[in-house]
């Protein structure tokens, strides 16, 4: 839960800073995505794809392809930095962007969640810094909370009393007071303060509760549990009965209640009501040290009580026990040192994406897991974990990466034998078409136009068929020239020059038009002829430059192809280092619970031994 919270404030503090406006949930529609680019990167963020955020904002920001979007891509990616605890680069965005324009709510509202995340993720010293830069009040239960983180800055520098008078200041009934009361309860204790330490405590513990407020519940039940351990250590067992008695029977705390309440009868001699509590928690599961210490308090009772018989029958269990789970113990060991717990631990985990929030919700249910529900449950080793599943991401993500470079060379590698197969064939193009004799031909096709046009010769645009009819007609007006010394040619010559006459005014009529024919068809051929001329500028500039660009493509492919190798070797090793590490903490947390088995079951030996020494001396008594 807390998880999903912190990705909706970081979501939040994008919305907000992205709306202009402290009420961003309500004004959404403001935003208005007009890159391509950033709406797939926030489609991508909103499907918790991180990473996939990440790579497109990076590369659509270096590719300048977001010119109207870019600063609410800023603030997106700020938000996917913070999400993976890159907080200098998302303090450095976050100050680029907000300025004196920027409405103080959202300011404050940035660094408050800015401070929360790098506390959550154990920044302190820069968590203060944000917290610092708030100015005035922020809404109500994040002011609560905002007064909650900096009592627990003033808590871990030892100042108290300064820490009691802040948390005055939390609103009445706000489960942030009692967080940070009992933390400043916690570390009165540690310091040896018992009676600002039980004090205050006590103040938590007797609250009145309301039933639907489970948060405080919980605090209330957790402050009377600490006061009776407390009670018990300094010997007042009857204190420690008063306030184990308010802790809900069905609670997470309820074993180690069962176990205190049967140890504060005890102290009082109380033996056979104690054995009601210990009995009752010997029923839970054996696994749990609460159950483990209650195999113990069983026969011990009983042999106060001078029931010897039954207490060595419990005590015999309880080697039993004790002996199959430090076996249990050992074997989980071994295969934790041959194995790799991280891997276990997320067999389950389909997810193909790197969250920055994610935790591990769901265990595998195995025999070692069992164990360590515990430790899993702690922060840092959520951390560690969540780390080494990053890193086995970007493992994959190298890998598919190099697979694609291999891909790359391949065609890389058929281009350039289908450019060496085409050479020959282009090189004769070249030589079949031969541009300058086209360039001669076009010119003197230009020469003879301007000439045409220059001497208005409207026959030499004329078609075919009117210059056959009037080099016709000069045939046979030199045959009639002939003829005319033998016979009268008169009417022929008449016939002849209206012919010809009506093929000249058609000539002149079609004169206009069918110049301007001929110069389109010329501007036809330049057209084509530039055409040409710029494909083969184009197939020289190929044949010219294509072989240094397949060296440079080569030489590019072969710089990343080192690039993402070394990367892959450093989170190979980095991968190892942190598989190790987890290894370790999982192997200690065993080891100490397999030391105070050992513990339990020499006990165990010795009780028997001194049960049966007692038992000996009652019968040579009687």
């Amino acid at each position: 839960m807390r998880r999903l919270l912190a990705h909706f404030s970081i979501a939040l503090v994008v919305l907000c800073l992205a709306s202009g406006s402290s009420h961003a949930a309500s004004k959404t529609e403001k935003i208005q995505v007009k890159d391509l680019y950033y709406g797939k990167a926030l489609y991508d963020y909103y499907q918790n794809h991180h990473y996939d955020a990440l790579i497109q904002l990076l590369a659509a920001d270096q590719q300048g392809r977001l010119k109207q979007n870019r600063k609410d891509a800023q603030l997106l990616l700020a938000g996917v930095y913070l999400s993976y605890g890159v907080h200098r680069k998302a303090t450095e965005i976050f100050e680029q962007l907000i300025d004196e324009n920027t409405p103080l709510d959202v300011r404050n509202r940035v660094w408050f969640q800015l401070a929360k995340v790098r506390r959550q993720r154990g920044h302190i010293e820069s968590a203060e810094q944000a917290l610092s830069r708030i100015e005035g009040e922020l809404p109500a239960e994040s002011q609560n909370e905002r007064i909650f983180l900096q009592a627990t800055s003033l808590i871990e520098r030892g100042q108290y009393d300064e820490t009691a008078e802040l948390l005055k200041t939390i609103d009445n009934g706000s489960a942030w007071y009692y967080y940070g009361a009992y933390n400043l309860a916690l570390a009165l204790l540690r310091k040896g303060n018992f009676t600002e330490g039980v004090l205050q405590l006590e103040q938590i513990g007797a609250t009145e509760v309301d039933v639907n407020s489970g948060e405080i519940s919980a605090i209330k039940d957790q402050a009377n549990l600490t006061l009776a351990l407390t009670y018990l250590q300094r010997q007042q067992p009857s204190s420690a009965k008063q306030h184990l008695e308010q802790v809900q029977v069905n609670d997470l705390l309820s074993d180690k209640a069962l176990l205190a309440m049967g140890w504060a009868h005890s102290v009082l001699g109380q033996y056979r009501q104690a054995l009601v509590y210990w009995m009752e928690l010997q029923q839970r599961d054996s696994q749990e040290r609460a159950t483990q210490e209650a195999l113990l308090a069983v026969p011990y009772a009983l042999a106060q009580l001078r029931a010897n018989k039954q207490a060595l029958q419990h005590y015999q269990s309880a080697m039993v026990v004790f002996n199959d789970e430090l076996q249990r113990l050992s074997l989980m060991i071994d295969s934790i040192r041959g194995g790799s717990l991280p891997e276990s631990l997320l067999a389950n985990d389909t997810s193909r994406s790197m969250d920055g929030f994610w935790q591990l919700e769901e265990i595998p249910d195995t025999s070692t897991s069992r164990y360590l529900i515990n430790l899993i449950a702690q922060r840092d080793f959520q951390e560690g974990l969540r780390n080494y599943r990053e890193l086995r991401f970007l493992k994959q993500e190298l890998k598919q990466r190099l697979d694609d470079l291999g891909i790359y060379e391949t065609l890389l590698e058929t281009q350039g034998d289908s450019y060496k197969r085409r050479i020959p064939w282009i090189k004769s193009l070249f030589k079949s078409h031969d541009l300058k004799a086209l360039k001669k031909r076009r010119d003197t096709y230009a020469a003879q136009l301007q000439r045409i046009k220059e001497r208005d010769d409207v026959f030499a645009v004329a078609p075919r068929a009117e210059q056959k009819m009037l080099a016709t007609t000069e045939r046979l007006k030199k045959q009639l020239q002939r003829l005319s010394k033998q016979m009268k040619v008169d009417n022929y010559n008449e016939r002849l020059r209206m012919v010809r006459g009506i093929l000249l005014w058609r000539a002149n009529a079609d004169f206009k038009a069918r110049l301007w024919q001929a110069n389109k068809a010329l501007g036809n051929v330049d057209q084509a002829y530039a055409e040409n001329q710029a494909r083969r500028q184009s197939l020289e500039n190929g044949l010219r430059n294509r072989p240094q660009a397949f060296i440079r493509y080569d030489t590019e492919i072969s710089s990343l192809r080192q690039r993402i190798e070394g990367q892959l070797a450093r989170i190979n090793t980095t991968l190892q280092t942190q598989e190790e590490l987890l290894n370790e903490v999982a192997i200690e947390s065993l080891e100490k619970r397999r030391g105070y088995l050992r513990d339990f079951l020499l006990q165990a030996k010795i009780s028997v031994a001194q049960t049966y020494d007692r038992a000996k001396q009652e019968q040579s008594a009687q």
